[in-house]
């Protein structure tokens, strides 16, 4: 499902992380599909490789990389396999994020408690494998678990083999909803 929100002229920072396993001269990024550069040419557009992911981030000079449609960055020479790199851009037109966080909750509040929906239950159970369960997450973090009036919505979450993890959604305008958390 897809919102498409009125709020399409909002622009932001957005941000992806990767690490390649070959010399490849571009890299593909699916987190950033839709997200289109304001300017692909832009300087203050970084990219930084470090070690692993605790390593120190050394920045790449703008020169040797281009950005590519909505979410292709390319490199003189190509990537170095097992590195990580970080890409980010401002992007144009960003979409809005969380609202699903939103809807799930009225779903669930409208069946449990408004005597004119559809179906009806007491209680609410809702269960979320990995990256669903990442969802879950984030919708007890932030919050949601209580309707508008302050009720309970949710009886029962179970986040299965999600890990620690959350979603992107709500760090910043441009968040990616379908990366980890940072």
């Amino acid at each position: 499902m897809k919102l498409d929100a009125p709020a399409s002229t909002v622009n932001g920072l957005v941000r992806a992380e990767f690490t390649t396993s070959d010399r490849a001269l571009e890299q593909t990024l699916a987190d950033l599909a839709g997200y289109s550069p304001s300017d692909p040419a832009a300087a203050d557009a970084t990219l930084t490789v470090r070690d692993g992911p605790f390593g120190t981030p050394t920045t790449i000079p703008r020169g040797r990389w281009r950005l590519r449609g909505s979410n292709v960055v390319s490199i003189d020479g190509g990537f170095e396999p097992g590195r990580a790199y970080e890409v980010a851009y401002r992007a144009a037109n960003l979409p809005v994020v969380a609202a699903g966080l939103a809807a799930f909750r009225d779903t669930a509040s409208w069946i449990k408690y408004s005597s004119d929906a559809t179906v009806s239950a007491k209680q609410a159970y809702t269960f979320g494998s990995s990256q669903s369960g990442r969802f879950l997450r984030a919708f007890l973090y932030y919050g949601f678990n209580s309707d508008e009036q302050g009720r309970q919505v949710f009886d029962g979450v179970m986040a299965h083999i999600a890990g620690a993890g959350r979603l992107s959604i709500n760090e910043a305008r441009g968040a990616t909803p379908n990366a980890l958390s940072m």
